[in-house]
């Protein structure tokens, strides 16, 4: 479920740009896994299955909130944002 990001020809994109589209990517990935790790949260009932799914819904989470972090600190850094 990989996402291509395209720079046009003639566009020049900073590295911290090009960083930014990359990370902003990963997260749209991330938030996407996770929707559907939680929809299939309350389809399941064995305790095994549900344990197993919130602890890859604990993960992305964390990887979510890395990513945001990450996304704030290019955009601080970047003046051109």
């Amino acid at each position: 479920m990989a996402q291509v990001v395209e720079v046009k020809p003639g566009m020049q994109s900073s590295p911290n740009q090009m960083k930014l589209k990359q990370l902003v990517t990963r997260r749209e990935q991330v938030t996407q896994a996770l929707a559907k790790e939680k929809g299939l949260l309350t389809k399941l009932a064995i305790p095994e299955t549900k344990a197993s799914i919130k602890r890859v819904i604990e993960s992305l989470e964390k990887e979510q909130e890395t990513l945001d972090e990450l996304i704030g600190k290019i955009i601080k850094e970047d003046d051109a944002m």
